[in-house]
């Protein structure tokens, strides 16, 4: 769970796996949080939803939405 200085809060959940599935604790962790966001990052190198408010990305592509992010709320 990332918390951002505009207090917007991202969940992101990691996979080894390149056909992530989140777990069933992720999905109750985004109903009780009510994040902004919600990512699973897995190793491929396209970026898809999987689900309302919920895309799989890779780790570059989910640093380089941090730092826009970050800076962009600073």
């Amino acid at each position: 769970v990332l918390l951002f200085r505009d207090q917007s809060l991202w969940a992101i959940e990691v996979k080894r796996s390149l056909a992530p599935k989140p777990e069933k604790g992720f999905y109750i962790a985004c109903d009780d949080l009510k994040p902004a966001h919600a990512f699973v990052v897995y190793p491929g190198t396209e970026r898809y939803p999987l689900g309302k408010n919920l895309e799989a990305l890779s780790l570059p592509a989910m640093a380089e939405e941090i730092a826009h992010h970050a800076l962009k709320s600073a």
